[in-house]
């Protein structure tokens, strides 16, 4: 724990969804270790970069990399991050340390008003690429990032 005795020092990331879940752990850690928190905000690789196609760049630890850094560097204790983002092998000396309960993981499909079956389907990721093509077999795909508002927004 961090150098004041009841205070944890939680790595994130700063988009609203990694803050929104850094904050959920928050609370838990209060209320049930009675514990004060402080976040630490970090712009990952990932952020940073978004322009760029995760799966052409090599996706592994873009967005969790800054975050375990911090923690190997003693400036955080806990790292928060989704699941999705971690890569398959875990950083020497880190440890996942546990999980919240998990909401509704199903994906949502998000179409405009009319359309039943798509021409174009945008996706960053090779699992819903695949997930789709079960559905529309002659749909096209093209890369997008960002979150969910971002995405929501593009006008493709």
């Amino acid at each position: 724990m961090s150098s004041a005795a009841n205070k944890i020092i939680l790595a994130t990331r700063k988009s609203p969804l990694a803050l929104t879940q850094t904050n959920l752990v928050a609370a838990h850690l209060a209320a049930r270790l009675g514990v004060e928190t402080e976040l630490l905000k970090i712009v990952t690789t990932g952020d940073r970069q978004a322009e760029w196609s995760l799966e052409k760049q090599g996706g592994k630890g873009l967005f969790t990399s800054e975050l375990e850094q911090a923690l190997l560097r003693g400036e955080a204790d806990v790292a928060v991050h989704s699941t999705k983002d971690l890569p398959g092998d875990m950083a020497e000396g880190l440890a996942i340390g546990g999980y919240l309960p998990r909401e509704d993981t199903r994906d949502v499909l998000v179409l405009r008003a009319g359309v039943t079956t798509p021409k174009t389907l945008a996706t960053g990721s090779p699992r819903r690429r695949l997930q789709a093509t079960m559905l529309f077999p002659d749909v096209e795909f093209i890369e997008i990032r960002g979150n969910v508002d971002t995405r929501l927004k593009k006008d493709r």
